[in-house]
């Protein structure tokens, strides 16, 4: 029951999101393609939950295996930011804060999920 009241409180807040965002920008191509695609994402969301409720099951195990695939990300995340710092530093690449902050939001959540994925595919660590 915990559960399931903290991942209706994620699905209200999409939809505030979604919202806010609507009043915010008014109706346009853009803004009607990101509410559409955060709807959609509630619906996937709710559709997986529902036919795969074993996946969800949390024990010692796997708290620890993704705590240990999260420590693991932020190192490699360490790592690439330093080298983008390196590489804008000696000109080779050059892109605004924006794109920066984007590379490593989007670096940190494929190297979690990646570690995360892998740690419980082979066992104990």
């Amino acid at each position: 029951m915990k559960d399931e009241i903290k991942w209706m409180s994620v699905r209200l807040l999409l939809v505030m999101v979604m919202l806010v965002m609507l009043l915010w920008r008014g109706i346009d191509d853009v803004s009607m393609s990101s509410a559409f695609f955060i709807l959609a994402f509630i619906v996937v969301l709710t559709l997986f939950r529902k036919r795969h409720p074993e996946a969800y099951q949390k024990d010692e195990r796997t708290v620890k295996l993704g705590a240990y695939g999260t420590a693991w990300s932020w190192m490699l995340t360490f790592v690439f930011v330093a080298l983008l710092y390196w590489a804008d530093y000696t000109k080779l690449v050059t892109m605004p804060a924006g794109a920066a902050l984007g590379l490593v939001f989007f670096f940190m959540t494929v190297t979690m999920i990646a570690f995360r994925w892998y740690y419980l595919r082979k066992g104990d660590v």
